[in-house]
């Protein structure tokens, strides 16, 4: 890829003491969702130097304001509206003097009725577009010319593996996503390779492979084999269950996004992945082991009884890309710091204690 005017590396390497000190405001759009909600609440409390400016309709704010407040965050500003609104962007831009962008509006949550959520697709490509384009009109007075003091000024996409084909190496894949909703993600990771390759915006992407934890949306896969396997109700297993999958832990994600924004290479995508690989089934397999131990059903039941195979989900794929070549651990040092097996005790024994969740 072509090596914009400020050259390439560290975010914050070449920077002087007073460069430094203008970093003021992030702007995180898209916060409400299960990553953001643990994103924005670890990055406040580890850089107290900057504000975090959220952008999030009100009513989807609840949670990351919640969190803010009980762990007494006092660099955290929520303003209401949404990343679509070109008029508004454009002045959060020039009132707060936006030096960074973390972009999670990335959460193409794919519709399982067969129907297609039009609004959704279109929210994820204009807010992408309308915040890139408000970041160049801020930094850059041209292609590869910054304004003065904002050469250092990073706009970071939170993708997902989903908008790719299943290649095993990010290098032998490309962009094919296989459900509107990854189609619609795809178009913003896109538009933002094409601001950097045009303009020479200081552009990464980060793409994610699946998450955990604590607080995950019930209808999603672990959170959902939880409450079944604990009620002892029916599972049900797409396909085969073969389906491979690379799980994260969510706090282990927000380390890496973390890690990309601060030390990523302009221009590059890094691909974020679990420490392991395994099938849905044998996912289902585990959690149902692990209930087993700490809750027993009566006349020794066992959980795994309780599978039922249903047809195959339209579209689903059969695996994610993956990093052969580890550039995210081997260039930036980052790695996952949670095992799958602690992981999922910590989040089973927290959907226990929080059943209304």
């Amino acid at each position: 890829m072509r090596e914009p005017a400020y050259g390439t590396g560290s975010f914050f390497k070449t920077m002087s003491y007073k460069e430094t000190a203008r970093v003021k405001h992030i702007l995180v759009t898209g916060g409400y969702g299960f990553v953001g909600v643990w994103f924005i609440p670890y990055f406040c409390k580890k850089y107290p130097f900057y504000r975090i400016v959220h952008i999030s309709p009100p009513e989807y704010a609840k949670n990351v304001q919640r969190k803010c407040a009980d762990q007494k965050i006092d660099n955290y500003i929520f303003i209401p509206g949404t990343a679509c609104e070109e008029g508004f962007i454009q002045k959060i831009f020039k009132e707060y003097d936006i030096r960074g962008v973390i972009n999670l509006t990335s959460e193409a949550v794919p519709q399982t009725d067969g129907k297609v959520s039009v609004q959704h697709i279109e929210t994820i490509f204009k807010s992408t577009l309308t915040l890139l384009e408000a970041a160049r009109q801020h930094w850059m007075d041209g292609p590869d010319q910054f304004k003065k003091g904002y050469r250092i000024c990073r706009f970071h996409q939170a993708s997902t593996t989903k908008v790719f084909n299943s290649a095993d190496d990010l290098h032998t894949t490309c962009y094919a996503p296989t459900l509107p909703e990854t189609a619609g993600k795809a178009s913003g990771d896109l538009m933002a390779l094409a601001y950097f390759k045009t303009f020479g915006m200081n552009i990464t992407i980060s793409h994610c492979s699946n998450n955990y934890g604590p607080g995950q949306s019930k209808q999603e896969f672990i959170p959902m084999l939880i409450q079944r396997c604990f009620y002892a109700q029916m599972i049900p297993i797409y396909g085969n269950g073969k389906n491979k999958r690379s799980w994260l832990h969510v706090l282990d994600h927000c380390k890496a996004i973390d890690t990309i924004f601060h030390a990523g290479e302009a221009g590059e995508e890094y691909i974020i992945n679990g420490s392991e690989e395994i099938t849905n089934i044998r996912m289902t397999e585990i959690i149902c082991d692990l209930l087993d131990v700490s809750y027993p059903l009566e006349r020794k039941q066992l959980r795994k009884d309780l599978i039922v195979f249903m047809p195959d989900k339209p579209g689903h794929d059969f695996k994610y890309v993956t990093d052969s070549n580890n550039r995210l651990r081997k260039e930036l040092h980052w790695k996952p710091e949670e095992e799958l097996i602690q992981g999922l005790q910590q989040t089973l024994f927290w959907y226990i204690d929080h059943p209304e969740k």
